[in-house]
């Protein structure tokens, strides 16, 4: 039977519930620090640690000293962001709040099969970016665009194939190309790190400026992202 920690407490009367029918080898520990980690994992060997997205001692952490694929996040907001953020990281998997009953019933029953191919990060961070409200580019060092998220077609109304393969400058007013570019050589100099974006004006399709307030992350490194 897979050892299981969980490293929260959202959800802990639903897997006290599982566990009490023998069907969930799990124990159960509050860890707020690296240190507590540490301790709690020489206790218990676990093959699978669950934490909860917004616990004290970040999964980000977490993920410094241990395999990424044994990490299974759980969603404990609504947060659209949030589970990007996750496979940005590297985790195994991320669970929103309206599914974690059926994930605990899934691992119970033995059904929950481990997403560890890096093809299924990838669709499903394609489903979570193509979901969000909030425009989304990915460009590269020099500001071309190699990808843009459908919402942007609400907010710039261009579609997508609009956009993509050309300079993210052009869409730029005038006045904000120095801000915007000396925000892309900040980026780069901070790899993974969020950048505090520039909020400038970008062109509509139908010729009027629309002011954007943007932040943005060095993910280059990231083969699945490959961008800014």
């Amino acid at each position: 039977m897979t050892r299981i920690l969980y490293l929260g407490n959202t959800y802990f009367s639903l897997f006290q519930a599982e566990a009490a029918t023998g069907s969930l080898n799990i124990e159960h520990l509050e860890v707020t620090s690296a240190d507590g980690f540490l301790t709690a994992a020489k206790l218990t060997f676990p093959d699978l640690i669950l934490i909860d997205y917004d616990n004290p001692f970040s999964w980000r952490e977490l993920l410094e000293y241990v395999r990424p694929e044994s990490v299974i996040v759980l969603g404990t907001n609504t947060s659209e962001s949030a589970p990007i953020d996750v496979f940005r990281h590297g985790a195994s998997d991320y669970i929103p709040m309206t599914e974690i009953a059926s994930f605990i019933g899934n691992l119970a029953g033995s059904r929950y099969q481990f997403p560890t191919r890096p093809l299924y990060n990838e669709l499903r961070f394609q489903k979570i970016v193509e979901s969000s409200a909030d425009g989304i580019f990915i460009i590269d060092q020099n500001g071309m665009i190699s990808y843009s998220s459908p919402s942007v077609t609400t907010i710039l109304g261009y579609d997508p194939g609009e956009i993509t393969g050309r300079n993210l400058i052009e869409f730029l007013h005038p006045d904000d190309h120095i801000g915007v570019q000396e925000k892309i050589a900040e980026a780069l100099l901070l790899p993974g790190e969020i950048i505090e974006g520039h909020t400038g004006r970008m062109c509509h399709k139908n010729g009027q400026w629309r002011w954007i307030e943007a932040i943005g992350k060095n993910m280059l490194h990231d083969p699945l992202i490959n961008g800014i």
